[in-house]
C-alpha cells in the first residue's frame, strides 16, 4: 500500500505587499498560479514527471491558517483535486488546530462551523462516516484489509476553563474517546496494517528545544491502548510542529511507529527553520512475523524550496530521501548476516546492485528496515567488524565492503 502525506498547508486568505512574507507560500490569490514559489504547482509537476501513484491521500491538519473560511474552503478543494491527480482511492484528512475557530473570529460560539459546512464533506466524502468523526470525536474506516482511525485532536478547542489556559494551546484525546475507541476495535478483525491519523503529537517531540506543552494530552493513553487492542501492528501520522520524525513508541514488544509528518508549504522561521518543506510518500509492506518484521516500509520524502521545486530530500534533512522502519531489534545480528553472506559469496563488496540480489534480501531481510536514527548504532557496528557502509547524499546505502588495511 502506498500513502501520500502532505501536512500543515497554512493557506492563507488573500495577497502579500512586494518583499514580505506570510504564514505560508499558499494563499488563496496564488494556490493556483504556475511559478517557481508555489509548492503545489511544484507537487503537479513532479506527479506527472515521475508518474507518481498512490492508494490514499493523507493530510492530517492545518490546511488553513488562523481558521480562514475562503482559505479552508480553497485548500479543501485543491486537496480533493490532489486525489485524481495521484490515482488515489480517497483522501483520508483530520482537522488541525488552525482549521478550528478556536478564538470565536467568525462565530460567537460555533468553533466548528466553518469545517463542518465544507463541500465535499470534511474529513471524509461518507456524509454517515464524518458525523461520527464529529459526534465522538473519532471514527474508524476499513478499506482494502487496512484499518483508518481518525482522531479529532482539536475535539476542544473554542472551549475554556477559568482560570485554567485554552484548550486550543494543546491537543487533547480523553479518557471516554480512548475507552470507546478500545471497545470498538474489541469488535474489529486483526488487520495487517492499521494507521491512526490525527494533528497533534501523542508524545513531547525531542527535535524541539523551546518548551512546548501543545502535545495532545491523553496520547500515552492512546497509544497504549492501540499496542494492547492486539488487533494487529499501528502507525501513527501526525502533523502540527513542522518538524519531521520517525520513531517507535516506547513500552512492549510491539509499539505504534510514530510518523510526525513536516509542513507541506508553511513559512519555515525560527527552530523550525532547521527543516525543509516536505511531501511524502509512504509505503507499507506487512510481513507478518517473518523475520522477526511486521510492519514495515519506507517514507520516501521530497524537500521543497522556491525555485528548485521538489527534490528528493538530502541526508542532513529531518527526514532522509528514503527512510526505512519496520526493524525493531538491536543491529548486531544484522552486522552477523551481512558478514555471513559475504563469506558464503566470497565478496569484499556489496554494492548497490547486490543489495537488490533477491538472496542478499533473503539474507539480510532487516537491512532494508532500519530506521535513521539507528544508522550511526550500525555503522559502528560494522566498522568493529572491520566494514564500512557508505551512503549516497539522500542517506540510501550504496556500498558495504572492508575497511582498507594499511
Amino acid at each position: 500500500m502506498k500513502i501520500a502525506v502532505l501536512s500543515d498547508l497554512h493557506i492563507f486568505d488573500g495577497t502579500l505587499s512586494a518583499g514580505t512574507s506570510g504564514p505560508s507560500y499558499l494563499s488563496t490569490a496564488s494556490i493556483g498560479l504556475k511559478n517557481s514559489t508555489n509548492p503545489l504547482s511544484s507537487l503537479h509537476e513532479l506527479i506527472e514527471k515521475q508518474k507518481l501513484q498512490v492508494d490514499y491521500l493523507v493530510c492530517p491538519g492545518d490546511i488553513a491558517d488562523k481558521a480562514s473560511p475562503n482559505a479552508l474552503q480553497v485548500g479543501w478543494s485543491k486537496l480533493n483535486d490532489l486525489v485524481g491527480r495521484l490515482s488515489a482511492k480517497q483522501l483520508i484528512a483530520t482537522n488541525g488546530n488552525h482549521d478550528i475557530d478556536s478564538r470565536l473570529k467568525e462565530s460567537e460560539f460555533d468553533a466548528k462551523g466553518v469545517i463542518q459546512s465544507l463541500d465535499p464533506n470534511f474529513p471524509l466524502l461518507d456524509l454517515a462516516a464524518s458525523n461520527s468523526y464529529w459526534a465522538r470525536n473519532y471514527v474508524i474506516q476499513e478499506k482494502d484489509g487496512c484499518r483508518f482511525l481518525l482522531i479529532n485532536s482539536a475535539a476542544y478547542h473554542g472551549y475554556s476553563k477559568e482560570g485554567e489556559p485554552p484548550e486550543y494551546l494543546h491537543g487533547r484525546v480523553s479518557r471516554w474517546t480512548v475507552n470507546a475507541i478500545a471497545r470498538e476495535l474489541e469488535k474489529c478483525a486483526v488487520r495487517d496494517i492499521n494507521i491512526a491519523i490525527f494533528h497533534h503529537h501523542p508524545l513531547h517531540h525531542a527535535g524541539i528545544t523551546y518548551e512546548d506543552n501543545s502535545q495532545m494530552q491523553g496520547g500515552d493513553s492512546l497509544l497504549e491502548a492501540l499496542a494492547e487492542s492486539k488487533r494487529g501492528p499501528w502507525i501513527i501520522i501526525h502533523g502540527h510542529k513542522h518538524i519531521p520524525r520517525l520513531l517507535y513508541a516506547g513500552g512492549g514488544a510491539n509499539p505504534p511507529l510514530i510518523f510526525g509528518a513536516g509542513s507541506f508549504s508553511a513559512t519555515l522561521v525560527g527552530e523550525i527553520a532547521q527543516t525543509k518543506n516536505q511531501f511524502y510518500i509512504v509505503e507499507l509492506e506487512n510481513h507478518a512475523g517473518k523475520d522477526g518484521l511486521t510492519l514495515c516500509g519506507h517514507v520516501q520524502t521530497w524537500d521543497w524550496a522556491p525555485a528548485a521545486g521538489w527534490t528528493p530530500a538530502i541526508l542532513n534533512s529531518a527526514m532522509c530521501a528514503r527512510a526505512g522502519f519496520g526493524h525493531r531489534g538491536p543491529v548486531e545480528p544484522i552486522v552477523q548476516q551481512i558478514k555471513d553472506f559475504m563469506s558464503k559469496n566470497s565478496r569484499i563488496k556489496l554494492d548497490r546492485t547486490a543489495f537488490d540480489n533477491e538472496g542478499f534480501k533473503k539474507a539480510v531481510p532487516a537491512l532494508r528496515y532500519v530506521l535513521p536514527r539507528d544508522f550511526p548504532d550500525l555503522e559502528v557496528a560494522l566498522t568493529s567488524q572491520n566494514l564500512n557502509i557508505i551512503r549516497d547524499g539522500s542517506g540510501e546505502i550504496i556500498e558495504i565492503g572492508l575497511k582498507d588495511i594499511p
